[in-house]
């Protein structure tokens, strides 16, 4: 990258740095849905280069009431206006960025709402792609990880994997590759919850290509490489 280049893109991540903590506080004044879908996603895709200088989302969580801000927009949309809820969610995501925020989001009781939320009806495939990741990352933790390798979690959860949605299917077989590698011990053996996410793939697999021409999927993996890729899973332990 040229020199031009690499300032031009300093410039670029730091224009939002002196804005973050007022797109924050016009979250919570504003009492315009648009705006507040708008507003939460900025917020959703900054980079810790587009924070201001030696902060970070825990320092924001710590100065504004963000997590009861964001529990608030879940609980109230959730059978509501679909943007908002996708944007609120992709917060959850966003706040999950260390332990001590983990462990803020698992005490506020995000987590279970999120799992409730999964339980309760994953057929809209763009919340239960968000979900699939926010879960993902909340395996990185130890607050949040004892939430979501919850069994109840897992079956439900386990129907995606035969989704005819390729991008679900995918984000459903990673998140299950570290709720694999969370559940194994130092000797390669699984738990209750290890064995009935094996079953739940190995059942989900055939399932899928038993009605592989009858649901038509675009792109849908072979058996093989399905079967291949379950033998030998994604190392993602950090």
């Amino acid at each position: 990258m040229s020199s031009a280049s690499n300032i031009k893109l300093q410039i670029s991540e730091q224009m939002w740095a002196p804005c973050v903590e007022d797109i924050i506080e016009m979250c919570f004044l504003s009492e315009n849905d648009s705006m507040v879908v708008e507003l939460l996603g900025i917020l959703g895709n900054l980079t810790d280069a587009n924070m201001p200088q030696g902060k970070t989302w825990l320092d924001m969580l710590s100065k504004h009431p963000l997590l009861k801000f964001i529990k608030r927009k879940i609980i109230s949309t959730s059978n509501g206006r679909l943007d908002i809820l996708l944007e609120a969610i992709a917060m959850v995501r966003q706040f999950c960025s260390d332990e001590i925020s983990a462990k803020l989001l698992a005490d506020e009781g995000l987590c279970d709402i999120l799992i409730d939320l999964c339980r309760k009806d994953m057929s809209d495939n763009e919340v239960a792609l968000i979900l699939l990741q926010t879960f993902t990352q909340m395996l990185r933790f130890q607050a949040t990880r004892v939430k979501v390798m919850s069994l109840n979690l897992i079956e439900d959860a386990v129907k995606l994997l035969g989704s005819e949605v390729l991008g679900l299917r995918l984000t459903a077989n990673l998140f299950f590759s570290f709720v694999q590698e969370c559940d194994r011990d130092e000797w390669g053996n699984y738990s209750s919850l290890g064995t009935a996410v094996i079953y739940g793939r190995f059942k989900e697999i055939y399932r899928t290509e038993d009605d592989h021409k009858k649901l038509n999927f675009e792109g849908r993996d072979s058996m093989a490489s399905n079967f291949s890729r379950f033998l030998k899973p994604s190392h993602l332990r950090e």
